[in-house]
């Protein structure tokens, strides 16, 4: 069994979140704050997952508290560029 992936698309108010578990998806929306992050963990346990490696988007500070709740509670954390992402995903989708 592979990682599980979590994607996080970052907002002022809310974190859209996708969950890729074996080949199954999942996704979900939580507010950007620390009653989210609960219902966060919550989530994760009914897939039951425990750790992910999690990829999201530098927006300046509203992703900043997530990441850090993340990599303080044991998962791996890539916070990119949002540009690279749009480039790697015109590239993938031209082809």
């Amino acid at each position: 069994m592979s990682k599980p992936i979590l994607g996080v698309d970052v907002s002022k108010l809310d974190l859209s979140i996708a969950l890729l578990v074996d080949k199954k998806y999942y996704q979900t929306k939580i507010d950007n704050n620390q009653q989210g992050f609960k219902m966060f963990v919550r989530w994760l346990e009914k897939h039951d997952v425990t750790k992910v490696a999690a990829c999201m988007e530098a927006t300046g500070s509203y992703g900043k508290s997530f990441a850090d709740f993340l990599y303080n509670n044991g998962h791996e954390v890539s916070v990119v560029n949002p540009s690279c992402i749009n480039a790697f995903a015109k590239n993938v989708n031209s082809g």
